[in-house]
């Protein structure tokens, strides 16, 4: 189970190259972090539209909305941000937020789901093309991503959510309801 102390101090950097720890994002208000396993990736794009889509109810709760990436590839940053991602995004360069969702390990998602058209995760990119025409391949697209909902301060973990499989994000209705209990 993921803790708090596992990244709280992990270093992170901006878009503007500045470095902040990790707890400096959820100092002051409570935070959705969206931990995208590949910028290019359909599935996380697809998912991305569904966060930013719910961008205003999670502004009318106060909870700020971020993502984080493992790898800082410029091209690939400026074209997420441009079309699907409105909102801060910062580098685990150490990768050690990902890996704090899986006790600490560096897992990766196995290719061979992407052999059966009939599994979940070809179910999900099938669902996900219907909306996202932009997506490429680019970037190392194996470590699990997730998403962590976090109260203000020291409040801690509120939800905590792994990708098992490609394309298994959490449904918008329980980060919704996260974000609620994080607000109060």
């Amino acid at each position: 189970m993921v803790q708090l102390s596992d990244f709280e101090d992990t270093p992170l950097k901006n878009a503007s190259g500045s470095t902040l720890t990790a707890s400096q994002i959820w100092a002051s208000q409570p935070v959705v972090i969206f931990l995208i396993r590949r910028p290019g990736c359909v599935l996380c794009r697809a998912f991305a539209n569904t966060l930013v889509e719910n961008k205003g109810k999670l502004d009318a709760m106060g909870v700020k909305l971020v993502g984080i990436v493992k790898e800082w590839d410029q091209a690939e940053i400026d074209d997420f941000t441009k079309k699907f991602w409105p909102a801060d995004i910062f580098f685990d360069e150490s990768k050690k937020i990902f890996t704090s969702l899986t006790d600490g390990m560096e897992t990766k998602l196995s290719l061979a789901q992407m052999l059966n058209p009939f599994s979940a995760a070809w179910k999900a990119a099938r669902k996900a093309k219907q909306t996202v025409t932009d997506h490429n391949l680019k970037g190392e697209g194996q470590i699990p991503g997730g998403l962590l909902v976090m109260k203000s301060g020291g409040g801690g973990i509120v939800y905590s959510h792994l990708e098992t499989f490609f394309g298994d994000h959490p449904p918008i209705a329980d980060v919704l309801a996260a974000a609620k209990k994080a607000s109060n």
